[in-house]
Formats: structure tokens, sequence, C-alpha cells
């Protein structure tokens, strides 16, 4: 009966909108204090040694990587270099908007840094071509959950140490589905655009493509330096996450020097923020993670799953149909913490590959991003827009079912994720 009361008060707390971390501690000590089955220190223990991961180092490096290409202007040239290779097709802006947010994503690892990067960059360049701002906003906005899918990905990093398995296979695992993503949303701009009518750029020389190519090419180095290094063993992905930091930091006082101290400042104490924030929750996760293994209900959740079918694809279905219901409820990173071992089973159950489980895992929670009233990209686009809830919905949705399109691609064929992961690192034992 405790339980049922702890569980009624954490839900609550959701729906009164108070930040999903503390939601999930208050209902741990809660717990504790109620059934007695929990020692205070085993529970602060628990909550400390979640943090203790040698993988999870990484956050805060490609936290302050997307900050230092912001404020460096690398998002500008790469702006510039994917307007001179798609501007000109119909709808050009709107390509440019999903292709620079594709580049973008091989460097920050964050969805929400991608909006907030290039958002308002993006924003005022779609008005100035005629799109409405609702529609702006949203594609704006959906084609940052480009960025945790093509590595790196901050998502991939924490369900790697989580579930063990390999935090590089998941990056090359992300990258065929991170570009059919890609491709979905620049067919739903075309589609509309031929509807509404907008514009197509001015084609490009291939002297200008080239010069473009020339001043974004050090900054598009960085995906090269970050996959190159993991493949080849020189580092790991921990290890590749300190070295995209320096390199934007050579990029920023050297290459576009338009970094200041100042700026740097700025860009350090941000990106600690924003990694406090995210520490905060997987720390508050693994303690509500100790209440849910108590009651066994990640074991009740596996034998539940198992049992409906055996067919891979029906159980892909059910996952899938959870993770979006709880993506519109609950943080993206909570959920990976809470459910991301329970899910690893469940394929090993099904002999699913774990690859592809991390992969469908993170796209999932990603659309989540769009969707009300939890998703965190509405409320970022909304400020820098100026616009509704409502309005940004009206044209998100149908990036959403796009994104679930993709979703359901790969879930139908598997290979387009674990093909590069094993092409390049060998099939996994």
């Amino acid at each position: 009966m405790n339980e049922i009361v702890i569980f009624g008060i954490m839900f609550l707390l959701f729906a009164l909108r108070v930040p999903i971390c503390f939601a999930m501690a208050w209902m741990a000590i809660g717990y504790m204090l109620l059934t007695g089955d929990i020692a205070f220190t085993v529970l602060v223990q628990r909550m400390v040694s979640s943090l203790d991961s040698f993988p999870l180092m990484a956050i805060p490096f490609f936290m302050l990587t997307g900050r230092l290409m912001n404020s460096c202007g690398a998002t500008e040239h790469i702006f510039s270099f994917a307007n001179a290779v798609v501007g000109r097709f119909r709808g050009g802006m709107g390509h440019v908007t999903v292709v620079s947010n594709m580049i973008m994503a091989g460097m920050s690892g964050s969805a929400v840094a991608d909006a907030s990067g290039l958002g308002l960059v993006l924003l005022r360049a779609l008005e100035s071509n005629g799109y409405s701002k609702k529609f702006a906003a949203a594609l704006i906005g959906s084609a940052a959950i480009i960025g945790p899918i093509i590595p790196p990905s901050i998502p991939f990093v924490i369900y790697g140490s989580l579930v063990n398995v390999s935090v590089g296979r998941l990056f090359l695992g992300g990258i065929i589905p991170g570009v059919l993503l890609g491709l979905c949303f620049m067919a739903r701009v075309y589609a509309l655009s031929v509807k509404r009518g907008y514009p197509r750029g001015e084609p490009t020389s291939l002297l200008d493509l080239l010069r473009n190519l020339k001043t974004t090419g050090p900054a598009l180095l960085l995906v090269v330096v970050l996959i190159g290094g993991i493949l080849s063993g020189y580092f790991t992905p921990t290890e590749a996450a300190a070295v995209s930091a320096v390199y934007a930091l050579f990029l920023g006082f050297f290459v576009y020097p338009r970094l200041t101290l100042a700026t740097l400042i700025e860009d350090l104490t941000e990106s600690a923020k924003s990694t406090c924030v995210l520490l905060l929750i997987i720390s508050a996760a693994a303690a509500f993670g100790i209440v849910l293994a108590r009651n066994k209900i990640p074991q009740l959740v596996v034998t539940a799953l198992l049992s409906v079918s055996s067919n891979q694809l029906v159980e892909l279905l059910i996952i899938n149909i959870m993770l979006f219901i709880l993506g519109c409820i609950m943080e993206g990173t909570a959920i990976i913490i809470i459910l991301g071992p329970v899910f690893a089973e469940v394929a090993h159950g099904l002999g699913i590959d774990p690859v592809f489980m991390g992969v469908m895992v993170v796209l999932n929670l990603m659309i989540g991003l769009l969707t009300p009233p939890v998703g965190m990209i509405i409320y970022v686009m909304n400020r820098i827009a100026g616009i509704s809830m409502s309005d940004f919905m009206e044209e998100a949705w149908g990036f959403v079912w796009m994104a679930l399109a993709a979703l359901g691609i790969i879930c139908l064929f598997p290979g387009l994720v674990t093909f590069i992961p094993n092409l390049l690192m060998g099939v996994a034992k």
C-alpha cells in the first residue's frame, strides 16, 4: 500500500511540473522513511556511485565542445556550407536547416544544445525567406533531435555506460538512422515547399562551393578526428570528448578567432551548469532505481514483455509504444537510466542486437523532446521564436510522424543500425 501511495505522489509531482530529478529523489526518500526497507547510507551510496563512471566524463566535454563551436562562429560557417550544398532545391532554406543540424550533430551530441545554438540564426534566415515563424520554429526544433543520433551522442554515452554496451559501436550504429531521420525531414520540407510555394535558393557555383568547403573544413574535421580516433583505437569515446573540446578551443582562438577569455569563461560556466543538471537527474534516477529493484518492478516488466510474444517485431512495437508514452511525460535521461537495463535484458532474451536496442531507445526518446507536455525542445523554441506551444505543435506534429516513420524503418530493417559497427569493428561476440 505504501508503494502505491509513494508512486502516486511522484506522478502528482510530475503533473505539478516539479523537476523530475527532485520528484524521483523525494519519492525514494519517502519510500525509505515509510517502509524502512532501504537504509539511508545505501541510498546515498547508490546515488554517488552512479556518477562514478569513466564514460560519463565525456558529457561535460561534449557540452563544452558544442558551446565553443557556437561561440567561435563555426556554426555560421556550417550554415553557409549547407546553403551552398542544398540551398538550390525547392524549400532550400528548410533543407539547409536540416543539413546544418546533421553536421552540428557530429560536434555537440545534444539536441537542446543544437536547438539553442543554431536556433536564432536559422530562424532569422527562414523568416527572411518567407517561411512562417511557427513552421520555422518547428523545423529547427525537429532537426535538432538528429543531434543525439549521429555521433557523438550524450544519450549513447549514458546508455552504453549503464548497460555495458560499447559506446563506440553505439556511435557508429547511429550514423545511418541519423541520416535517415534527416532525409525524412527533408522529404516533408520539400512536400510542404511545393504545397505552400516556399522558394528555392540561388544555385551555387563549384568555385563558391569549394570556397565554402575551405572555410568550413577545419570545423568539419572535428567529426573526422572524433570518429577516426575512436575507430583507430587512439582514444576511447571519453578521451575523444576531451580531444574534441581541445580542438574546439584551437578553432576558437586560431582558426575562427572570435573566442575571448570572457566568452570562454561563460562557456565553461554554462557547460558546468548543464552537466550538473544532467548528473543530478542521473543520480536521482539511481535512487529511484533502488525502489524499483526492491519491488522487483524490472523483473516484472521483463517477464511481462517476454510473455506477450516471441516475435521480435511485436515486442519492439510494444516497447516503442511504451517509450513514446513515457517520453511525453518524463525526461529521456531518466527513462534511459530506469528502463535501459530492462530493455537490454529483453533484447538478450529475444536475441536482439544490444546496439540496435540502444539506438532504437534513444531515437524514440529524442522524439519525446518534441511532444508535450515535457518536451524540452518545445520550450527552447518557444523562447527563441516567441510563439505558443499550440503554434509550435501545429507544425511539429508532421515532423513527429516523419520521425516515427524513420523509427519504424530501422525496426523493420535492424541491419541499418548494425551494418557500420559490424563493418568497421567486427561482429560483436
